[in-house]
């Protein structure tokens, strides 16, 4: 690809993603909660657990669920369909991770694990809640 579109997503809650099929561009998307206080040494602990519970997908197209709650130590990234990629978690480059449909990325004090969909107990809890 010649360029790539970013998006940046501040999340605290949990997020349907739909990036439509045949994209001429990757995009990247990173996971992070807000930063929840007007405080400097607040501000400052906010920035750093932000550093530690963001991941850097890449999608060319597909349908994800993301999850990061402000005060938890878990990031979550759900692949439904199409494409995702990891590259970073953490702060950290990492060996570049590919998803499959069904699999969830889950970062939890600074660990990525991939989960396979029969160790994923909510996997759909977005659609039936």
């Amino acid at each position: 690809w010649q360029r790539t579109d970013s998006i940046r997503i501040f999340l605290t809650g949990e997020a349907y993603i739909h990036i439509p099929s045949g994209t001429k561009h990757i995009y990247q998307v990173k996971i992070s909660p807000p930063v929840d206080s007007t405080t400097p040494s607040a501000f400052r602990e906010a920035v750093a657990d932000k550093t530690s519970r963001s991941m850097y997908l890449f999608s060319s197209g597909g349908d994800f669920y993301l999850k990061a709650y402000f005060g938890s130590d878990v990031t979550e990234a759900t692949l439904i369909s199409g494409s995702l990629r990891i590259d970073s978690a953490a702060g950290k480059s990492i060996t570049p991770v590919t998803l499959e449909p069904g699999q969830q990325a889950r970062l939890d004090s600074g660990a990525l694990q991939i989960l396979r969909p029969e160790h994923i107990s909510d996997l759909w809890s977005w659609k039936n809640p």
